[in-house]
């Protein structure tokens, strides 16, 4: 979980820790590089709302994204046929990139 600078723990990392939670009981095991990535991001999440409140993660990251995906049109174009091809910067596969724009 992550702890802000005044000691409370943030509603989202609150959350994540409680499903980890329920999905250890249940017995489900992560590997431990995701287990890394996970609390990487929420420490990211957490310092970046430190910095500033007022920063909307989800924009910036859709922003970045799109950007990537923009550069990466031509490649894509050449290798169209390959629908779940991840070889990417952005490592979003063309028919994912094709449902979030339809």
């Amino acid at each position: 979980m992550s702890i802000g600078g005044d000691g409370a723990v943030t509603q989202g990392s609150a959350s994540v820790g409680v499903l980890l939670e329920e999905l250890f009981k249940a017995g489900y095991v992560l590997d431990p590089e995701f287990s890394l990535f996970i609390k990487a991001q929420l420490t990211i999440a957490g310092i970046l709302t430190e910095l500033d409140p007022s920063l909307d993660q989800d924009k910036l990251v859709r922003k970045k994204t799109a950007g990537l995906v923009m550069k990466e049109i031509p490649k894509r174009l050449a290798v169209l046929p390959a629908w779940k091809y991840r070889g990417y910067r952005s490592m979003l596969s063309n028919g994912e990139v094709f449902r979030e724009i339809f």
